[in-house]
């Protein structure tokens, strides 16, 4: 018997001093989510929510918030029904997101656009000093509402932010990676929603995004515009699409110009092009004479088949002033970029 009372009254203390920890590790979880909501209000930001519950006994520290609005001074903001979130006990700079229910992010713009899931999990990886050192989230089910291409829907989507790296010029950048599967575009989206070619889904689009150091504060005109102004760029890395016929990969560099619009060249591979280029015509979108060329330039132009429908199209994409163009020719206006103030 005593011999069983020396096990088993340190294996209680040891319990018992184990519970107490993760009662005051969980006080402590709940005043840094104040302190937080705090600091970003202290920013200027907009933070609000209904209840908030702490949990997780015995190995997590798990945060539960309904009713959750947040917004930021540009106008990014999302709101949802329910938001958990989780960290190991033994390791506090990593953080498991879940979205039990419908999400809604506001993008800005004039008017802004907005975003809708059902539901999705993430995970944030953060610094010594809390800051984001990398984050991914997987969403479901969404829904898009830009003003005048309303109703896309995606399947599933994965955005992925990545620590910065060096690149060849030594250049130190953050990258954005998103992958977007199964996009459904409105019946009166584009010239090419007719064509029965492609009235299907767009496949997968895929492409990684890296802007350089210091990216904008805040995707508003003075932020964006300081940026541009000493020298800001933005890396466009391994854009794919597939889309019927169409698979496209891309990459270049953009800038902003003088009215914040994106310029800039990318390299692209196109297979499918003379498809494209008929869909268009067809559509009425291409006036005839420029089709014509465009199909001979990809005749020409194309690795394989002399008429270019097995082959690959090299190409410069160039976007200026508002226009998108192949090699010399331009092909389509591109809507503006109404950034807020």
């Amino acid at each position: 018997m005593r011999r069983a009372l020396f096990i088993i009254v340190p294996v209680a203390l040891l319990i018992a001093v184990y519970v107490g920890a993760w009662f005051v590790g969980a006080g402590v979880a709940r005043e840094r989510i104040d302190q937080w909501v705090e600091a970003q209000r202290a920013e200027g930001m907009e933070v609000d929510f209904g209840a908030l519950h702490v949990g997780g006994f015995p190995v997590r520290f798990a945060a539960h918030a309904s009713d959750l609005r947040v917004r930021a001074p540009d106008g990014l903001g999302w709101r949802g029904d329910a938001l958990r979130a989780a960290v190991p006990v033994w390791n506090w700079s990593s953080v498991a997101v879940h979205i039990d229910d419908s999400l809604t992010a506001t993008l800005p713009g004039r008017p802004p656009a907005t975003l809708t899931t059902t539901g999705g999990d993430g995970r944030i990886d953060l610094d010594s000093g809390g800051g984001i050192r990398s984050a991914r989230v997987d969403l479901n089910d969404l829904v898009v509402l830009v003003p005048g291409f309303e109703g896309v829907r995606i399947g599933s989507a994965t955005v992925q932010l990545s620590p910065p790296e060096t690149y060849a010029d030594g250049s130190q950048r953050a990258s954005l990676q998103l992958d977007l599967q199964q996009i459904a575009l409105p019946a009166d989206a584009t010239p090419l929603s007719a064509d029965p070619a492609f009235a299907a889904p767009i496949d997968a689009l895929t492409t990684r995004l890296a802007p350089s150091a210091p990216p904008p504060e805040a995707l508003r005109v003075p932020f964006l515009g300081a940026w541009r102004d000493r020298g800001g760029d933005l890396l466009v890395e391994d854009f794919a699409m597939a889309w019927g016929p169409l698979h496209v990969g891309a990459t270049g560099q953009l800038v902003l110009d003088a009215a914040l619009q994106p310029r800039g060249q990318l390299r692209a591979e196109i297979s499918g092009l003379p498809e494209l280029i008929d869909s268009l015509q067809r559509s009425g979108a291409l006036p005839d004479d420029l089709a014509q060329i465009l199909r001979l330039g990809a005749a020409a132009a194309a690795a394989g088949g002399q008429d270019g429908s097995s082959g690959t199209v090299s190409t410069p994409v160039g976007i200026a002033d508002g226009m998108l163009s192949l090699g010399p020719f331009p092909v389509t206006r591109l809507p503006a970029i109404a950034w807020p103030p």
